[in-house]
């Protein structure tokens, strides 16, 4: 088994990731007051003492708005953070997986973006994220670069990961639910991208990566009727609202689908249709 270092650890994808490898001499997952990534030296000191095989990055500042509010915390963490990582990851011979965001695209698109797209990210966060890319793929050739996109699952306080709660919640007080109509996206279910993330690393085909769930590209109005479908109910009223229209800081891809070409390169299978996700999540939730 490989030594594997994941940052982020209390972070969703962290967690779920932490799970899939399980616990053992062989994993070193740190929270953000276990290695601040930002800091040079306390990222060589850990990599050098550990000296994993592989680095999985899923530490970041992923609140979008908040990127355009605090824009210096956002490219320490997503950019300069990554990049000290793959660096200290060339310096022992690892691999570095880093984790990025079908954000790092402008939303014109009306079909899934590939890796021959060129990116043009329209807010901080996805401005950071690619930033941070492009540090990892300056620091080393033994990189992955997995763009996902829309995560939910289990534990998560994201809107997809706590839809059944908020479906919930709307029908106990009889009134609608407000949703953002976009981003159009596949969503990504996070024990599946956790298998995922670890079956590319097994496969040592260093490149970029977009890995979500397949099934319909929709945005979250018609991700929350399905869930109300999954659910056996037909409330409540669901109202589409748009984020232009609340003056939020930070601009949102209308469009975001990904199509993986290095999945399809090396046959892997297609993720489960993220609708059967949803409904285990949903079997999840109600125990």
């Amino acid at each position: 088994m490989k030594k594997v270092l994941i940052t982020g650890r209390n972070g969703l994808l962290g967690k779920t990731l932490s799970e899939k490898v399980g616990n053992s001499d062989e994993l070193l997952a740190l929270d953000r007051q276990s290695l601040d990534i930002t800091n040079k030296s306390q990222v060589d000191q850990v990599v050098v003492s550990f000296r994993p095989d592989l680095i999985i990055n899923s530490a970041a500042i992923a609140r979008v708005d908040m990127c355009e509010t605090e824009r210096e915390l956002a490219w320490a963490v997503n950019a300069t953070g990554a990049g000290y990582l793959a660096e200290a990851a060339e310096a022992v011979g690892a691999e570095i997986m880093h984790i990025s965001t079908d954000y790092v695209f402008d939303g014109s698109s009306s079909t899934p973006y590939t890796i021959e797209d060129k990116p043009e990210p329209i807010s901080a966060y996805g401005e950071s994220k690619l930033d941070g890319e492009k540090a990892v793929m300056k620091a080393t050739d033994r990189h992955y670069i997995v763009r996902v996109a829309r995560l939910f699952g289990s534990g998560g306080s994201n809107f997809g990961s706590r839809i059944f709660d908020h479906i919930s919640k709307a029908v106990e007080s009889s009134s609608p639910m407000k949703v953002f109509g976009y981003p159009l996206s596949q969503a990504t279910y996070l024990p599946d991208l956790a298998d995922r993330l670890l079956k590319i690393a097994e496969e040592h085909n260093y490149g970029v990566y977009h890995t979500t769930n397949s099934g319909p590209i929709v945005g979250w109005v018609d991700f929350t009727k399905i869930a109300v479908q999954i659910m056996g109910i037909t409330e409540p009223r669901i109202e589409q609202v748009e984020y232009i229209d609340l003056g939020l800081p930070a601009l949102r891809p209308q469009y975001s689908g990904l199509r993986c070409l290095m999945a399809e390169k090396l046959s892997l299978s297609p993720l489960r249709d993220w609708r059967e996700a949803l409904e285990h999540l949903y079997k999840v939730w109600k125990t």
